[in-house]
């Protein structure tokens, strides 16, 4: 999965160095569902894995499954390319110790995520709503500044 830019200073400067060793000590395989790095598989109704056409282990280039699987689309097929990720088990990107570590395919990875990403829009969403409007933030009243929201969340001003 991507980083995005926002989360990029989490990373250690060596991530790539740790990436790649945490998907060689996988065998270049997804630890959930056992798919190769850049395997190419047939997609069917609902996503469902209909076959693997191509397993193309260590050595193998993304162009060369990017080239198989554009056949296999023109000849009227859902085709995919497996790209194994690497994801935080905790979700910590800072915690980057072998045990929290894991090579992932990008569905499994995804899977692994969406409860944390589900509580992440929840908490964004609240967060997001403003104060009503004749509504002021409560008051330290030894030192005159504005206390965090009762809510826990953060708000510009406040």
């Amino acid at each position: 999965m991507p980083i995005l830019p926002q989360n990029r200073a989490r990373y250690p400067p060596d991530w790539p160095a740790i990436s790649r060793g945490v998907r060689e000590r996988a065998g270049h395989r997804c630890a959930r569902c056992g798919l190769g790095n850049y395997s190419v598989v047939i997609r069917g109704h609902l996503g469902a894995i209909e076959r693997v056409v191509g397993d193309l282990l260590p050595g193998a280039s993304f162009a060369a499954a990017r080239a198989l699987c554009e056949r296999a689309r023109a000849a009227g097929f859902r085709a995919i390319v497996v790209v194994l990720t690497v994801a935080h088990l905790n979700h910590q990107p800072e915690d980057c110790r072998p045990e929290n570590l894991q090579a992932l395919c990008q569905r499994c990875h995804n899977r692994h995520d969406a409860a944390h990403r589900a509580e992440t829009r929840r908490a964004t969403r609240a967060c997001s709503r403003p104060l009503p409007l004749l509504e002021s933030p409560p008051i330290d009243a030894a030192t005159g500044e504005a206390l965090e929201p009762a809510d826990g969340c953060a708000r510009p001003g406040a």
